[in-house]
Formats: C-alpha cells, structure tokens, sequence
C-alpha cells in the first residue's frame, strides 16, 4: 500500500503510468475462479481501477493497454518457469489483452474528472464487464454462467477500486495539509522571531537617536575648539549614517512581515504550533528527553509572536538544560484576568550564586565543549524585555542539580491587544 502511495509524488505523467502498470503486472498473477473452468477473475484488474481513478484518468488507455502487456507478460515468464511451451502460453493469454484494451478505452472514453462517486462505480463496473466479455468472446467460452460471474466480479472490483481511490485522495489531502500546516507553524516560529529583531532594532534606533544627539551637542558646545568639534561632527554623521540605515533595515522587515502574518491566535494555536515543532529538537535524543503541555484556558493573543517568541525560548533553554535525558513540561493557566505561563525541566539547575544575573545582557553558562566558546547570552535577556514589554513579570526559580521553573504572568488584556508592541 505504501509503495503505491508513493507513486502519488512520481510528477512525470509517462513515468507514473510505467510505474503503476508495473505494478499492475506484478498482482496480476494473483486471481480466483468462481466457475468450473477457465474463467479467472485477476486481482490486478481491482489495482488497474484503483490506479486509473487515483492517478491516470488523463491516460487511461495507454496505462490499461501497458498493463495488459506488462500482466500477458509476467504470466508468460511464470508458465516458462513451470515448464508450459512458449506457444501455448501465448495462445492462452492473447486474449487477457483484448480485456485490457477494451477497459482502457472504455475508461479514456467514460471518466471524467467532474464524476460523483457513484458515477464512477457505475462507469468503472461497466468497463469492467464490457472487457471480460470481450475476453469470453476471444475465448468462446460465453455462458450465461460466466454472465453472471463478469457481472458480479465487475461490480465487486468497481466497488473496491472506488473505495481504494477514496482512500488514496484523502491521504493526498490529509498529506498537502500537514505540509501546509507545518510551513504555516515554521513561518509564524520565523515571524515570531523576526518580530523580536525588529524590537530591538527599534530600540537600537532610539538608542542610536539619542547618541546623535548627544554627539551634536558637544559638537554643538565646543564650536571654538575645532578639534573636538570636527571629531563631534564626525561622529554625528557617522552614527546618523548608522541610523538611516538601521531605519531601512526595519522598513525592510516590516514590509516582508506585513503581507503574511496572522493578526491574532488563540492560546491553544500557539501551544500548538510549540508543541507540534518540539519533536524535531528531541529526535537526536531518542526517547531519553520529554516535552509536556499542559494547557487549562485559551484566549485570543494579539501579541502572538512576542508570546511565541518567549516561550519557544524558554523551552529550548530547558531542553538544553536538560543534558540529553529529563523532561520538561509547560504550563499555562489564567486567573484574575492574569495569565500564568510555567516552564519547568528536571535538568542541571542553576548555582545560587548565578541566580541574581541570570538576566543580564551578556551572561551565559553556555560553552562549546569542543571550542571553548560561550554563547552570546542574549536569550534570557530577550525573554524578560519582552515579557516586560507586554506589561508582564518573569520569576526564576532553580534548585542546582534538581530543577529549573521559569513562571511568566501577563495580563490578557495585554495580550489580547489587536495593536502590536512588538
């Protein structure tokens, strides 16, 4: 089954059909005979009508007649293989290509991509029946037996190539979904953080605003010492070079941001979204590392990626904190208009000592075992300004060697603001 849910991604339409008439070929050795006689009923045919619903409805006739040749074929080989004379076998399948040829024409001629359901059982039953009498009559072996047989077993295969079809259209769309869900949770994770550069881009801008007019002022006070002036003067034209760019740079972001994000979530889409793109992180650590959510309000979330931001962060820093086996588990509650979000892992904890600068710029525990090298520092840091800037308040709580919790409470009227801060 999975082999032939895998043609679905074969974009070549001539490759596709050579691939699901091989496949054709390969089951059409399997068949029961529900008469005394010759007449067989093949289960390659029920594949063939699958396959022409699911992927060669364009194509019908070429896919059944090289089907046809594909199954005389395999049957030919195995009648070798058991000792029958090349002769005779040809003798007793020429006749199964007349059955292929009519289907497939029939099929070309009576699908069409608009048919209901039922007008494809019909159609396709129809074809299945006209081929196995034009196969009895090649045989002269048309009885009102064997009538009855064809009628039965074209209803029969029609009604399981339908359902098998059904099936493989609601995977293809249960698959283009979960695509398109994951692009859309990767993109609003990117947006989030995108959205954080952008606030600190502005706040470097004020920042760079202030220190031009700091530089022009003493420019501004030492017009009678032409040293300092001119170095005053440089430096403002420089940092005010700085700031245009800077400028460009966000106007840039927000036009990129501006046409594709979602104004507002709910509270369970962002859990959902952190939850959904947590496995990726844990498969290194197969199975030693678990992520828990437990989630008992929602709400809608105006500030969406300034909340996704800070707890994607949180949660990374726990799986890091983690050392490669633990658990961790993120909570999220509301109470008194407040909103109560906890991130808590079992890992290495935090010193004591540390505790009190575990927000500042620039601090870190982090170091590259191989290199040396510390990380940048920033994350915490980011964490608590964001938090601060949504009107909210971060606490730590650590125990070294036992555990860490990160408790963030922000008012759902900040949250629920359609108007962003970030």
């Amino acid at each position: 089954m999975n082999s032939m849910l895998k043609l679905n991604w074969v974009k070549d339409a001539r490759m596709r059909t050579l691939l699901c008439a091989a496949v054709v070929g390969m089951s059409a050795p399997f068949y029961f005979t529900p008469l005394d006689g010759e007449f067989r009923l093949s289960l390659g045919v029920l594949v063939m009508g699958t396959l022409v619903l699911a992927w060669n409805k364009e194509h019908a006739f070429e896919f059944c007649a090289l089907s046809g040749c594909f199954t005389i074929g395999v049957r030919i080989f195995l009648d070798l293989m058991f000792g029958h004379s090349l002769l005779s076998s040809l003798q007793d399948h020429t006749a199964t290509l007349a059955f292929y040829l009519v289907y497939g024409g029939m099929c070309s001629v009576l699908l069409v991509k608009s048919d209901s359901t039922v007008k494809l059982f019909l159609k396709l039953a129809f074809a299945d029946m006209i081929g196995n009498i034009t196969e009895s009559l090649f045989r002269v072996e048309l009885s009102p037996n064997i009538l009855i047989a064809i009628g039965t077993a074209g209803i029969f295969r029609a009604l399981l190539s339908v359902a098998f079809s059904e099936v493989f259209a609601a995977h293809r769309l249960y698959v283009l979904q979960s695509e398109r869900q994951l692009r859309y949770d990767r993109i609003c994770l990117l947006l989030s953080q995108v959205r954080v550069e952008n606030f600190y881009l502005q706040k470097t801008t004020t920042e760079i605003d202030r220190i031009m007019r700091l530089s022009f002022a003493l420019y501004d006070a030492n017009r009678d010492k032409p040293e300092v002036r001119e170095q005053a003067l440089e430096i403002s034209r420089s940092i005010h070079e700085v700031g245009k760019d800077t400028r460009r740079v966000r106007q840039g972001l927000e036009a990129m941001i501006s046409g594709v994000e979602q104004q507002r979530m709910t509270l369970s889409e962002i859990i959902r979204i952190l939850s959904e793109n947590t496995p990726h992180m844990l498969e290194p650590f197969q199975g030693k590392l678990t992520v828990t959510f437990d989630v008992t309000t929602d709400f809608y979330v105006g500030q969406c990626y300034g909340l996704l931001a800070v707890l994607n962060n949180l949660i990374t820093n726990a799986l890091d904190a983690c050392n490669g086996s633990g658990h961790v588990e993120i909570t999220a509650r509301s109470e008194n208009e407040l909103a109560t979000f906890t991130v808590r892992d079992n890992g290495s904890g935090i010193d004591p000592e540390l505790l009190p600068y575990i927000f500042n710029p620039g601090f870190t525990t982090k170091f590259d075992s191989e290199t040396g090298h510390a990380s940048t520092g920033i994350g915490l840091n980011h964490v608590q300004n964001l938090v601060q800037h949504l009107g909210g308040t971060i606490n730590i709580e650590s125990e070294c060697g036992s555990y860490t919790l990160f408790t963030i409470t922000i008012p759902i009227s900040s949250l629920s603001q359609q108007t962003y801060k970030i």
